[in-house]
C-alpha cells in the first residue's frame, strides 16, 4: 500500500519522533520495492507499526481499515483492529475488553463489526443519519450554521476557519490568518461578516461574500486567551470574555477596545449578549448579569451557580438562560426584570458539560462523556440522548433538521428525518 494516502503530512514536520518514523518507513519501503517484495503495513517492523498507529487520528485509521487489504481481513497482528476499536470507543467510556479477545485479532475485528452494526441499528431506530466530515483538524472548538442547513463553519486547534458545504459533505474554503488555536466564531446579525478569535489575542472580522479579512481588533496581551465573542445588534461592535476574567467591548471600525471591565476572578469562559445586557460565567462559579448602557453596572449575580467552572451559556428568546459546566449539570434560569432565579436542573451527563444550545422548549448539551442530551427546559426531564458520538463533545450547533457536533478528532453532521434533535 502507498503510505501517502494517509494524512501524515498534516502532522508537524518539526516533530522529531514523526521524522524518525517517517525515515524508517521510507527506508523499509525502498528496500522492499528494490527486492521486488509486496509492501503492506505488516511488512514494516512491529515497533514502527505501533508508533505510527498511535499518531493517527480516527479518520486516518478508518481510511487504513478500508484501503489496506491485509487490515480488512484477519491480520496476524491484533493491535491493528484494537487501535481502530479503541479510537472509536475508548476504554475509559465503554469498559475494557475481554482478556481472551485482546490476544486474538479475530476477537477485536468481531467486536468492532458487532459494535458498528449495533450503532447503525440505533441510528435507524431513531430515524437519523450521521456523517463524519473529512477534516484534518485535531480538535474542534466551535461550529456554526450560516443561517441555512447547507453551509457551516468550524474552528479549532489548526488555527484555520473551515467553510463546509453540507450537501456535499466536504470543505469548500479555508480562512487563514490566526497564529494559534481559534476558540470562538460567530456571525453578525445580518450574516455579512464572521468574527473569529482565540489564543493569539486577535479578533478578526471576515467578509462572508469575499471570504477576505476585513478588520481586526488586537486585544492587550495581559488579557490572554479570548474564550468567547459575540456581536452586538449593529454588527459593528463585539464583546469578548478572556482568560484574565475581563469582558471587553471592541469596535471593528476603529480596531480598538472601547471598554474593559473585570467580571470574574480567574477565566471568564461563557458569554451571552442581548439588548445592552451581558450574561457571563467563569472559573469563579459566578453567573453574572451586566448592564452596559451605564458603564458596566452589575444587575444581579448568582454565587455558586455551578459546583465548578461554567463553560457554556445560552439565552433563549423568552429569556430563559441555560448554563452548563464542570459539575456535569445543565441548569435553567429565569431572567426577570432585575434578577436571575433558578427554574430547574438537568442531571444525566457522566462528566463535565462543555456546550449547550437552547430554544424556547428544549436544550441540547454535549460533554466529555461522549453523549449529546436533549432536555425539556421547563421540567428538566431528559427527552433524548445520542450515544453514537465518537468523541468528547466540545461544540454543537443545530439548525432545522441538521446538527453539527465536534470534539477531539471528528466533526459529525447529524440529519433528522422528522424535525430537529
Amino acid at each position: 500500500i502507498i503510505f501517502s494516502v494517509f494524512s501524515l503530512e498534516k502532522m508537524s514536520e518539526s516533530d522529531d519522533e514523526l521524522d524518525c518514523i517517517g525515515r524508517k518507513i521510507d527506508q523499509d519501503l525502498r528496500r522492499r520495492r528494490f527486492a521486488g517484495q509486496r509492501t503492506c503495513i505488516l511488512d514494516l517492523p512491529q515497533d514502527v507499526q505501533t508508533r505510527w498507529l498511535e499518531l493517527l487520528s480516527f479518520h486516518d485509521l478508518l481510511i487504513l481499515s478500508c484501503a489496506c487489504k491485509c487490515f480488512s481481513t484477519f491480520c496476524k497482528e491484533c493491535f491493528l483492529w484494537k487501535a481502530l476499536y479503541l479510537q472509536r470507543w475508548p476504554k475509559s467510556i465503554y469498559g475494557g475488553a475481554d482478556t481472551a479477545q485482546e490476544t486474538q485479532c479475530g476477537g477485536w475485528k468481531s467486536r468492532f463489526v458487532q459494535r458498528l452494526r449495533a450503532e447503525n441499528a440505533w441510528l435507524r431506530k431513531r430515524k437519523l443519519t450521521r456523517t463524519i466530515l473529512p477534516s484534518r483538524t485535531s480538535t474542534f472548538t466551535q461550529c456554526k450554521f450560516l443561517n441555512s442547513e447547507k453551509w457551516a463553519v468550524s474552528v479549532g486547534a489548526d488555527c484555520d476557519i473551515v467553510l463546509w458545504d453540507l450537501e456535499q459533505c466536504q470543505r469548500c474554503g479555508v480562512l487563514e490568518g490566526h497564529e494559534d488555536t481559534v476558540f470562538t466564531c460567530c456571525f453578525e446579525p445580518f450574516r455579512r461578516a464572521l468574527l473569529s478569535a482565540g489564543a493569539d489575542g486577535v479578533a478578526r472580522f471576515w467578509s462572508v461574500d469575499s471570504l477576505q479579512l476585513s478588520e481586526a481588533i488586537i486585544i492587550p496581551e495581559t488579557e490572554g486567551v479570548i474564550w468567547q465573542a459575540v456581536f452586538l445588534e449593529s454588527g459593528l461592535e463585539a464583546v469578548f470574555c478572556t482568560e484574565s476574567g475581563s469582558i471587553l467591548r471592541g469596535d471593528r471600525r476603529s480596531g480598538k477596545v472601547e471598554q474593559t471591565f473585570r467580571a470574574h476572578e480567574g477565566c471568564a469562559f461563557a458569554l451571552q449578549y442581548r439588548e445592552q445586557s451581558i450574561f457571563s460565567g467563569g472559573e469563579d462559579r459566578f453567573l453574572k448579569w451586566w448592564d452596559v448602557r451605564n458603564g458596566s453596572r452589575k444587575v444581579d449575580e448568582v454565587e455558586d451557580a455551578h459546583c465548578g467552572n461554567i463553560f457554556g451559556l445560552h439565552l433563549t428568546e423568552e429569556n430563559a438562560l441555560v448554563s452548563c459546566g464542570l459539575d456535569t449539570a445543565v441548569r435553567v434560569w429565569d431572567v426577570g426584570p432585575s434578577e436571575i432565579t433558578p427554574r430547574c436542573t438537568c442531571d444525566g451527563h457522566g462528566d463535565s458539560v462543555w456546550v449547550v444550545q437552547a430554544d424556547n422548549y428544549k436544550a441540547v448539551s454535549g460533554g466529555i462523556d461522549h453523549h449529546i442530551n436533549v432536555w425539556d427546559i421547563t421540567t428538566g426531564r431528559l427527552l433524548n440522548s445520542f450515544e453514537g458520538f465518537l468523541d468528547s463533545v466540545y461544540c454543537l450547533n443545530y439548525f432545522g433538521s441538521k446538527m453539527l457536533s465536534g470534539g477531539w478528532s471528528v466533526l459529525v453532521l447529524w440529519s433528522f428525518r422528522d424535525g430537529g434533535p
